[in-house]
C-alpha cells in the first residue's frame, strides 16, 4: 500500500518542454494553414457577390433590350477603321452578328482617326491604311484583333509575318440617336454611362463616428439660368463598377440570340500597346492587352447534353495565360460562311500552367512559344470542326472582369 502511494508521488505533473514547443508548432501550422486561406476565401466571396449582382443586371438589361433599341439593326453604327477618318457606317447581324459596345466605342482614344498621331501617337499603330507594318490590334471588331492574327504568336508583330487564314470576327458597333443638325448621331459618352452602368451601384460615405449613420453620395449640377445660378435636383451618385456590353447571334432572318455579358471595373479604353521593340521584349505580357486574349483551341470533344465540357487552349508566351474558376470565355468559329459564337463560364482551369517553345504551327509549320492550359466550362452544346486546317477551328477568347452573362432570344428589326 505504501509503495503504491510513493508511485503516485513520483509521478509527472506537467509538461516537458519538448512537449510545450510540439503543442506550439501544431498551433502555429493551424493558424497559417487558416491565413493562408483567407485570400481564397475573400476572392470566392467577392466572385459570389459578382456573380449575384451581375446575373440581376443582366436580367434587368434582358428585359428592357428591345426598349432600348438595341434589337433594331438600323440604329447599328459600327467603327470603321480601314481608312484615314475613322468614320462609323450602318452594319448588320448578317451571318456574323455583331458586338454592341456603346461604352468603349464613347471613349475618345477609340474614336480618334486612326491618322491623327498628334493628339494619341500610339494610336495609328493599329490597322489603318495610312499606316504601314501595322501590328494586330485592330479597334473596329470583337475581339480586338486582325481576322488574320496567329494566336500562337506576338501580337505586337507586323500583320503579314506570322498570318493564319481570315478567323472569326464581331463588328463592333454602337447605337445612334436621333438628333437636331449636323451634330454626330452616335451615343456620346455621357448618354453610354447612363444606359451601361448599373444605376444601383451607389456610392456611400462612411465616417470614424460609428455613431454616425453611412451617408449617401449624390451629385448636382449648376444650371446657368440667366446668369442667375440655380442648382438642379440632386442624384444618386453610382460607383459605375458593374457595365455591360452585348453580343447578337443571328438565327434566322429576324431573329438572334442575344448575350449581355457584365463586367465588373471594365477598362473603358483599350491601354494601348508600346510600339517600341525594346519595351516589348523585356515584358510583352504586360506590353499586351489582357482585356480580350484570343487563343486557340487545340483537343477537344463535342459539347453534349448542355453541360459544356473540357478543352485543351493554346495561347502566345507573349499574352498573359492568367485564368481562374469563375471566369468566362467565348468560343468562336466558321460554320460555312456564318460565324457562330457562344459563352461559357469557367469551373476547372489547372493549377500549373505548361509551357512549350517547340509547339508546331498547325497552319505555317513554324515552331512557336506557347503556353498550354486544359479548362472545364460550363454552357451550351458545341460542335467542333473535325476537318483538317484551322480555318474551321474554334478560337477560345478570355475576357477579364466577366463576372455574369445572360442569353436571350430576341427578334431583330430595321
Amino acid at each position: 500500500m505504501n509503495m503504491h502511494k510513493l508511485m503516485l508521488k513520483d509521478g509527472r505533473n506537467g509538461a516537458t518542454i519538448i512537449e510545450v514547443i510540439f503543442a506550439i508548432g501544431v498551433l502555429l501550422f493551424g493558424l497559417l494553414g487558416i491565413a493562408s486561406m483567407i485570400p481564397v476565401a475573400g476572392r470566392m466571396a467577392r466572385s459570389s457577390m459578382n456573380l449575384d449582382r451581375g446575373t440581376t443586371l443582366a436580367s434587368r438589361v434582358a428585359t428592357q433590350f428591345s426598349a432600348f433599341g438595341f434589337n433594331s439593326e438600323g440604329r447599328w453604327q459600327a467603327l470603321n477603321d480601314n481608312n484615314a477618318t475613322g468614320t462609323f457606317n450602318p452594319v448588320s447581324a448578317g451571318s456574323r452578328g455583331v458586338c454592341l459596345d456603346p461604352l468603349l466605342l464613347a471613349h475618345p482614344e477609340v474614336i480618334v482617326p486612326p491618322s491623327a498621331t498628334t493628339l494619341f501617337p500610339r494610336t495609328g499603330w493599329y490597322e489603318s491604311s495610312s499606316t504601314s507594318n501595322h501590328n494586330y490590334y485592330v479597334r473596329k471588331t470583337f475581339p480586338y484583333y486582325s481576322a488574320n492574327y496567329n494566336p500562337l504568336v506576338n501580337p505586337m508583330l507586323a500583320q503579314g509575318s506570322a498570318d493564319w487564314p481570315t478567323m472569326p470576327r464581331l463588328p463592333r458597333a454602337t447605337l445612334s440617336v436621333p438628333r437636331i443638325g449636323s451634330f454626330s448621331p452616335r451615343m456620346t459618352s455621357s448618354e453610354s454611362q447612363q444606359l451601361i452602368q448599373d444605376g444601383d451601384d451607389l456610392l456611400t460615405v462612411e465616417t470614424e463616428d460609428d455613431t454616425l449613420p453611412v451617408a449617401q453620395m449624390v451629385r448636382s449640377t449648376v444650371a446657368d439660368v440667366a446668369n442667375g445660378y440655380s442648382m438642379n435636383p440632386a442624384q444618386r451618385a453610382t460607383g459605375g463598377r458593374y457595365t455591360w456590353f452585348a453580343t447578337v447571334r443571328p438565327t434566322s432572318v429576324n431573329t438572334a440570340v442575344a448575350s449581355v455579358v457584365v463586367m465588373y471595373n471594365r477598362k473603358r479604353s483599350f491601354e494601348l500597346p508600346f510600339s517600341d521593340a525594346t519595351i516589348d521584349s523585356e515584358d510583352p505580357v504586360k506590353a499586351n492587352n489582357a482585356a480580350e486574349r484570343v487563343t486557340w483551341v487545340d483537343t477537344a470533344a463535342d459539347f453534349r447534353g448542355g453541360g459544356g465540357g473540357s478543352i485543351r487552349i493554346v495561347g502566345s508566351q507573349a499574352v498573359s495565360s492568367q485564368l481562374f474558376e469563375g471566369d468566362w470565355i467565348v468560343l468562336m468559329r466558321f460554320v460555312g460562311t456564318t460565324v457562330v459564337h457562344a459563352w461559357y463560364r469557367v469551373l476547372y482551369a489547372d493549377q500549373e500552367v505548361e509551357l512549350d517553345n517547340a509547339y508546331p504551327d498547325p497552319h505555317t509549320g513554324d515552331s512557336r512559344q506557347v503556353w498550354l492550359r486544359n479548362i472545364t466550362v460550363d454552357g451550351p452544346d458545341w460542335s467542333f470542326a473535325n476537318t483538317s486546317g484551322v480555318a474551321g477551328e474554334t478560337l477560345a477568347v478570355i475576357v477579364s472582369d466577366v463576372v455574369a452573362v445572360k442569353d436571350f432570344p430576341i427578334s431583330l428589326v430595321p
